[in-house]
């Protein structure tokens, strides 16, 4: 409803300005090409479309390509097998279960 009342505002302050300073005229009342009093209506510019640009067609030469037929595949690389060194494992010692003896005197 605003937006209403807004475009009807809008459409009276247009005609409030346009209207009084003869530029409506120029526009809207073109008899035989001519706006008020007889002077040439204002021209509109004509609008400019740049040149629509076709794509460039790719050149390509005479030669046929040869069709690869399951016959012309290469052998595959074969890559030498790589040596496993065997990793040296070292025991684990053990720790010990027993309590170490306590000295009375590192306590306090």
């Amino acid at each position: 409803m605003a937006s209403f009342f807004l475009s009807l505002l809008v459409l009276f302050l247009n005609v409030l300005i346009i209207l009084p300073h003869g530029l409506a005229d120029d526009y809207l009342f073109q008899p035989n090409g001519k706006g008020r009093n007889g002077k040439p209506s204002i021209p509109m510019p004509p609008v400019k479309t740049p040149p629509i640009q076709k794509p460039e067609k790719i050149k390509r030469p005479n030669e046929k390509v040869p069709i690869k037929k399951p016959g012309n595949k290469k052998p595959p690389i074969k890559k030498p097998p790589i040596e496993k060194q065997p990793i040296e494992k070292q025991p684990i010692e053990d720790p010990p279960t027993e309590d170490p003896p306590i000295n009375k005197e590192q306590l306090f």
